[in-house]
């Protein structure tokens, strides 16, 4: 009787401390929102920019190239989604079978300013903290409310970043926010037919090129 007791025991044991391990390698917060877009296609919505100016620094010269995220708003009253190529290592190639710091998520208005101007940290297996960018980071904003909206096609777009390779000239933090507000309103980052912009550089396509698109005044973070 003691030895089926004690086997009993171990049995116990063992089952309990597998349940405890399985539940803390389970327990990561992925880089993505575990949503369901509301379904999106006529009505006005709105898109943000959020801008960090001391990213993407220049090589030996101490200038900054800048940086920016995005959001967009659904259906639903005070509901957005936003995210961000961070590429937090500054590598200017990033293979997708690596991190290239892509994330999004959703939530209120105020989950989005509170997400971008405080640190993003995502846990991976309980015992990897993966920093995506650091407080006061992002310093600024803007928006535009659009005619049209499609949540579903922007909402894929953003979900695909993370699966697709970075690269710093083609493929980058400004191209991801270009192409989630294209799918969500594709006439959303229209400008003046001739106008000279510039949709390279993420601190003048903030500050200067999204004037013409008719973007509202910078607010502060």
């Amino acid at each position: 009787m003691r030895k089926k007791q004690f086997f009993s025991r171990i049995f116990s044991t063992t089952l309990f401390l597998t349940v405890i391990i399985s539940g803390l390698l389970c327990w990561t917060t992925s880089a993505r929102a575990a949503v369901t877009p509301s379904s999106g296609g006529g009505g006005g919505g709105r898109i943000c920019v959020f801008f960090a100016p001391n990213g993407a620094p220049f090589l030996k010269t101490g200038g900054y190239f800048g940086h920016v995220g995005w959001s967009f708003s659904d259906v639903k009253a005070d509901h957005w989604y936003f995210g961000a190529t961070e590429d937090y290592e500054g590598h200017p190639i990033v293979k997708v079978y690596q991190n290239i710091y892509a994330w999004d998520r959703d939530g209120t208005w105020n989950d989005v300013l509170d997400t971008f101007k405080n640190q993003l940290v995502f846990h991976h297996h309980t015992v990897v903290n993966d920093v995506y960018h650091d407080k006061n980071y992002y310093t600024q904003y803007r928006c535009k409310d659009t005619a049209a909206i499609n949540v579903n096609a922007a909402f894929q777009v953003g979900r695909d970043i993370e699966n697709q390779d970075y690269n710093f000239l083609t493929n980058n933090c400004l191209t991801d926010v270009q192409k989630v507000f294209i799918a969500y309103d594709d006439k959303s980052l229209a400008v003046p037919d001739k106008a000279r912009v510039d949709k390279i550089i993420p601190s003048t396509w903030f500050n200067q090129t999204l004037n013409m698109a008719q973007f509202e005044p910078i607010t502060n973070l």
